[in-house]
C-alpha cells in the first residue's frame, strides 16, 4: 500500500509532461537489475496482481515483454524508448490521464502499435548462447508465402539442466484477458535459420538500451554467432547445443524421460484451451468461414508444428536411453507409458487409459489420450483449421471437412 501511494504521487507530479520522469539512463548495471527482478520477482499474474487499470491490459506475447520493460523502468526513473526510439515516455499523448491510469493507457498504446517484428527489427540485439540470462528473449518467426507467426518468450531463468523458465502470452490469452503461461522447464524449438531481411534478427535477444535505439545491431557489435551456429547443426541439434551450453548436471535416464512426458503431456492440454476458445469463436460467428485475422487467432498450425517437434525430441531421447541399455532405470509407469506413445499399432483401451491416468486431456469431445493423438497428429489427421468440427481438430474423421479458405499451414 505505502508503495502504491508513493507511486501515485510520483506519477502526479509529471501528469502534464511525461508518461514518468527519466533521472537514469540504462547501463550494464541496469540490465543486471532488471535480469534479477524478472528472476525473482514476476510471475504469470504480474499485471493482474498489480490491479486496477493494470489488471484490465490484455498484452499478446510482445506486448507482455514491453510492459515489463516500461513498468521497470518507471519505478525505477529509467528512460524508456521503443520502435528505434519514436515512442518514449516523455510522450505527451497522455497528458489527459493521470497517475496509474496514465501509465496503463501508455502500455495500451505499445501494445496497439508495436509488436514482434518491431522487436525484432529495431528494439533488441541478439546474444551469444552462453550470454543468455532472465530477462532475455527468444523469438521466431515461422512462414511461407508472407504468411508468418511470429511469438516471443521472456526467458525467466534457466534451469541447471539446461532448460528454460519462460512466460509468455498469446493471441487467445490476450483476447480472453488471461494471465501470462508459465512454463518451468521449456526447450525451444524454431531455431533461428531466417533469410533474407530477417536474417540475424530472430532467436535470443535482449532490449536495446534506449540512448542505443536507432543504432544498428551491427553497429554495436553484437554477437551473431547462434545464426552461424543454427545454420551449422540445423533446427533440433541447435537446441540441444544451447541446453548443452548451460547444463551444469548430467540428466538421470528418469529426469530426461520426464521432462519429455511432461512437456508434451502440457502441450496437449495447452492445445485443449486454444480449440475450445476457436470452436467458441467459429460458434459466436455462426460457422462462417473465419477471415484472416481470426484465422490467425485461431488456427493452431505453428502450435501443432511446435507439438511435433516435441514429439521428436521425446523420441530421441527415449531411444537414446534405450540404446545405452538404460531403459531399466526410466521406472516402470513411465517406461509403459513411453512405449505406449511410440507404438505405431493400435492402442488398446487399457493402455489408453494407463495414459490418461498419467497425462488428463479433456477436450470438447471427451477424454482423450496423449498416445492416439501422437497417432493420429503424425499422420496429419489433426486438423489446425478452426473451422473444422471438434472431432477434426483432435485427428478424428467425423463429420465433413471445412471447405473454408486456409490462409497459411504448418511453418517451414
Amino acid at each position: 500500500m505505502k508503495f502504491i501511494i508513493l507511486l501515485s504521487v510520483f506519477m502526479s507530479s509529471s501528469a502534464f509532461a511525461s508518461v514518468w520522469t527519466s533521472t537514469k539512463n540504462w547501463d550494464s548495471s541496469w540490465e543486471a537489475k532488471y535480469s534479477l527482478w524478472i528472476s525473482n520477482k514476476i510471475g504469470p499474474n504480474f499485471f493482474k496482481d498489480l490491479g486496477g487499470p493494470y489488471a484490465r491490459l490484455k498484452l499478446d506475447c510482445a506486448d507482455v515483454h514491453y510492459g515489463m520493460i516500461a513498468y521497470f523502468s518507471m519505478m525505477n526513473s529509467l528512460s524508456f524508448s521503443a520502435n528505434g526510439g519514436n515512442i518514449t515516455n516523455n510522450t505527451s499523448k497522455f497528458d489527459r490521464y493521470s497517475g496509474h491510469q496514465k501509465m496503463a493507457k501508455f502500455i495500451e498504446y505499445i501494445s496497439q502499435y508495436y509488436g514482434t517484428e518491431n522487436l525484432a527489427h529495431t528494439d533488441t540485439i541478439p546474444v551469444g548462447i552462453q550470454s543468455i540470462r532472465p530477462g532475455d528473449l527468444f523469438m521466431y518467426k515461422v512462414g511461407t508465402d508472407g504468411s508468418f507467426t511470429r511469438h516471443t518468450y521472456i526467458i525467466k531463468g534457466i534451469n541447471i539442466d539446461g532448460t528454460f523458465d519462460v512466460m509468455y502470452s498469446t493471441q487467445q490469452r490476450a483476447k480472453e484477458g488471461q494471465p501470462l503461461r508459465r512454463r518451468t522447464s521449456y526447450e525451444f524449438k524454431k531455431a533461428p535459420l531466417n533469410t533474407g531481411r530477417d536474417q540475424n534478427h530472430w532467436g535470443f535477444r535482449r532490449q536495446k538500451m534506449p540512448h542505443l535505439m536507432s543504432t544498428s545491431q551491427e553497429s554495436l557489435g553484437a554477437d551473431f554467432s547462434q545464426y552461424s551456429i543454427a545454420r551449422k547443426l540445423g533446427r533440433l541439434e541447435f537446441f540441444r547445443y544451447v541446453k548443452r551450453t548451460h547444463q551444469s548436471v548430467n540428466e538421470s535416464p528418469k529426469r530426461v524421460i520426464t521432462r519429455n512426458f511432461d512437456n508434451y503431456c502440457s502441450e496437449v492440454q495447452d492445445r485443449v484451451t486454444a480449440v475450445k476458445s476457436g470452436l467458441r469463436v467459429a460458434a459466436a460467428i455462426g460457422n462462417r468461414c473465419m477471415n484472416f485475422r481470426e484465422y490467425d487467432t485461431n488456427s493452431t498450425p505453428s502450435r501443432d508444428s511446435g507439438i511435433k517437434d516435441t514429439i521428436r525430441n521425446y523420441a530421441y531421447d527415449y531411444n537414446r536411453v534405450i540404446q545405452e541399455g538404460k531403459a531399466g532405470k526410466i521406472g516402470g509407469d513411465l517406461k509403459r507409458a513411453s512405449d505406449t506413445i511410440f507404438k505405431e499399432g493400435r492402442i488398446g483401451s487399457g493402455e489408453a487409459n494407463r495414459l490418461g491416468s498419467m497425462c488428463r486431456v479433456n477436450s470438447s469431445i471427451g477424454a482423450l489420450d496423449i498416445g492416439n493423438f501422437k497417432q493420429n497428429l503424425m499422420a496429419n489427421r489433426v486438423s489446425f483449421h478452426p473451422n473444422d468440427n471438434a472431432y477434426r481438430r483432435w485427428g478424428f474423421l467425423k463429420g465433413e471437412k471445412t471447405r473454408c479458405e486456409v490462409y497459411y499451414g504448418y511453418p517451414n
